[in-house]
């Protein structure tokens, strides 16, 4: 009875995500300007930060840089799809982000808090005229080392790694 409730309960919430976001990040494809961040897998909720502590959606920032290369933003959206693509539909009911990323283009904003781990991207979108809106996409492991490439050649390196 149990495993029963427990199956349908993680149906639930695996229904509720959304799995093929590609419309989504036709804001990432080819942008002019990507702002990538580093992150503390511990939220500051979890573990007390300095008062001077940069954090993006309630995680610590341990390292930024901004990728100005349309091509290079393009790679990283079809990573990002790729590693979307190839999820199986599981998830771990943790979440302990080491990357995300912001971008912004014509009035709308696209910021991603990705927790290859875990198996899940929190993504936040806000469109003009229109508030926000966050949803939680599903991905695989298999993109995280390319992805950790493109941040290492700007100069982030990943907490834990």
């Amino acid at each position: 009875m149990i495993r029963r409730a427990t199956s349908v309960l993680l149906l639930s919430v695996l229904s509720a995500c959304s799995i093929s976001p590609s419309p989504q990040l036709r804001l990432l494809d080819g942008a002019p300007r990507v702002e990538l961040f580093t992150l503390r897998p511990a939220s500051a909720r979890m573990e007390p930060v300095e008062p001077n502590v940069e954090l993006f959606h309630d995680y610590p920032v341990l390292g930024r840089a901004t990728l100005n290369d349309p091509r290079r933003a393009s790679e990283l959206a079809r990573l990002i799809q790729r590693g979307l693509d190839a999820s199986d539909g599981s998830a771990a009911m943790c979440f302990i982000p080491r990357h995300g990323l912001r971008v912004e283009r014509d009035g709308e904003s696209l910021e991603l808090v990705i927790c290859y781990e875990c198996l899940r991207i929190q993504a936040h979108e806000s469109h003009a005229g229109a508030g926000p809106e966050t949803d939680t996409w599903l991905t695989s492991q298999s993109v995280e080392p390319e992805v950790t490439r493109l941040f290492a050649e700007l100069g982030l390196k990943i907490a834990g790694q």
